[in-house]
C-alpha cells in the first residue's frame, strides 16, 4: 500500500505542475528571485516565500500571497482541482520580448504598479529617482507618455537627465510629492517607469495617471464661514 500511495502522490504532483496555473517561486525558481532582489535592491526580510508565479505561456506575472493563503497553498495536496481565475497581489511581470533594450535589461521582470506600495518599504534607492510633480504631469500628457533624454534636459535639468541616462536599462520607480505633502511629512507618491536606451516611459495606465493628477492638484482654499 505504501508504494501505491507514493505513486499516487507522485502522479498528483506531476498533474499539479501541468494543470495548476501557479507555483511557488522560491521552490521552483530561486534564481529568479535572486536576480529580482539584486536588481531592485530588495531587503532580505521581504516575504519572498509567499511569492508565486504563473506557469502558463500567456501569463507571466509574479504575485504575492498573504501568509494564510500561502500556508493553504503549501498544505493543499490537489491544487489542480481548484478553479483558479486569479491569485494574490500582482508584483512583477516578465518583460515583453522583441525590443532590443528589453532583451538587454538585466532584470527579466518589470515592476507592476499594483504591488508597488507593498514592495517600496523593502527597496533601497538604487531603482528610485525623485522628481518634481511637474515631471509626471507633463510626462502623462505626452502622446506616447515618454520623454527622450533631450526633452528631460530641456524641460527640467541636466542633472535629472543624467540620473536617468546613467541608470541601468529596465523597470524603475519615480517618486514625487507636492510641497504641501512634504511639509506634512507624507511619503512621496510612486509610479513605475521604464528606463530605456533613448527615453523614459511611464508604465501606468491612463486611469492610474489620472488618479495621480488628482492627488497632485492644488488643494481647494477653504471658504470662510462668513461667506457661506
Amino acid at each position: 500500500m505504501g508504494n501505491l500511495s507514493k505513486e499516487k502522490d507522485k502522479r498528483d504532483a506531476e498533474r499539479e505542475d501541468q494543470e495548476f496555473p501557479f507555483a511557488n517561486l522560491m521552490m521552483k525558481k530561486p534564481d529568479a528571485w535572486a536576480d529580482l532582489q539584486d536588481f531592485y535592491g530588495i531587503a532580505d526580510d521581504f516575504p519572498r516565500e509567499c511569492l508565486y508565479f504563473q506557469q502558463t505561456e500567456q501569463q507571466k506575472k509574479i504575485v504575492l500571497l498573504n501568509a494564510g493563503l500561502h500556508l493553504l497553498m503549501m498544505d493543499c495536496k490537489k491544487k489542480f482541482k481548484l478553479d483558479t481565475v486569479n491569485l494574490g497581489l500582482m508584483m512583477f511581470e516578465k518583460n515583453r520580448v522583441g525590443k532590443e533594450e528589453v532583451a538587454k535589461s538585466r532584470a527579466t521582470c518589470r515592476l507592476l504598479q499594483e504591488g508597488l506600495q507593498i514592495l517600496l518599504p523593502y527597496m533601497d534607492e538604487s531603482r528610485q529617482i525623485h522628481v518634481k510633480p511637474e515631471f509626471i504631469q507633463q510626462l502623462a500628457e505626452e502622446p506616447d507618455r515618454a520623454f527622450t533624454y533631450t526633452q528631460i534636459a530641456e524641460k527640467f535639468d541636466e542633472k535629472l537627465m543624467k540620473k536617468f541616462k546613467t541608470s541601468e536599462d529596465g523597470s524603475a520607480v519615480i517618486r514625487f510629492a507636492t510641497q504641501e505633502q512634504l511639509k506634512r511629512g507624507q511619503e512621496p507618491h510612486a509610479a513605475t517607469v521604464w528606463i530605456g536606451r533613448n527615453n523614459v516611459s511611464l508604465m501606468i495606465d491612463k486611469q492610474e495617471a489620472k488618479a495621480f493628477m488628482f492627488l497632485l492638484a492644488e488643494p481647494l482654499v477653504p471658504v470662510p464661514h462668513s461667506m457661506k
